[in-house]
């Protein structure tokens, strides 16, 4: 099965979809995500955002087929780009990398496209802001997800990786000048090993991690994170991790 861009950014009809971005807004890193979830008749939707600085506020929106959310994630087909309103930023996206395919199926689509161009404005302040944004996208009839622990690295030389682990699927995907690789890996605490291209990294945190307990959804964790190699701070990244069957470590 093939994807088809950009028939393949529109939401779909399945049972599950999720769009994920993350970036720099000035000092603050943001990330927003929306869900869609087929229940019955009716589809269930949620937007979550963060900001996270010192406080990492994080916002949740809610709504149904009768309740469409007002601060959503938006395609616009003419333009081949995309924009993110809420309440507290605007962003206007533009496709900088092609898009990382890391599964086509009849049974699960997931892509990420690493770097879009975005220009936009905080509006507490009015402050202009520009950002490189990453973004996710998976459509699928598979409803079943174990925890996950996901990261996603932009290195200052322009390689891009997504590493995903959990009990029902662990893969890396690495990009680099629109060439894909998928290599073995080893994330272990806050380091990740790609034995194969000689790589170690440290994921050291930028601000604590932050554990939300969305109305829709599980349990799940953000931190944006510096790359660092040989004590030199090489590229940034985004860190989610999912708690649903951790709740001792979430309350101890």
């Amino acid at each position: 099965m093939k994807l088809n861009f950009p028939q393949d950014h529109f939401f779909h009809d399945t049972p599950v979809e999720w769009i994920y971005a993350w970036g720099r807004l000035g000092t603050e890193f943001f990330h927003f995500a929306e869900f869609s979830l087929r229940v019955g008749p009716l589809r269930e939707r949620a937007t979550h955002w963060s900001l996270h600085n010192k406080e990492s506020h994080y916002f949740e929106e809610l709504a149904d087929d009768f309740n469409y959310l007002k601060y959503g994630v938006v395609y616009i087909p003419k333009g081949n780009s995309f924009s993110i309103d809420s309440k507290h930023f605007f962003l206007k996206m533009f496709p900088n990398s092609e898009p990382m395919v890391h599964r086509a199926t009849p049974e699960r689509n997931y892509y990420s496209i690493p770097s879009l161009y975005a220009d936009g404005i905080i509006y507490a302040g009015q402050e202009e802001v520009k950002s490189d944004v990453w973004m996710d996208h998976e459509f699928t009839n598979y409803n079943k997800f174990s925890d996950w622990d996901w990261v996603g690295v932009k290195l200052d030389c322009g390689v891009y990786i997504m590493v995903h682990n959990s009990e029902t699927d662990k893969s890396c995907s690495m990009q680099f000048n629109d060439k894909m690789d998928n290599p073995e890996f080893r994330l272990e605490e806050k380091e990740l090993f790609i034995d194969s291209f000689g790589i170690h990294f440290f994921l050291e945190p930028i601000v604590e991690e932050k554990i939300f307990r969305p109305k829709f959804g599980i349990p799940y964790s953000e931190v944006p994170f510096n790359v660092v190699n040989n004590g030199k701070v090489i590229g940034h990244g985004m860190r989610e991790r999912t708690y649903h069957h951790r709740e001792e470590i979430i309350d101890g």
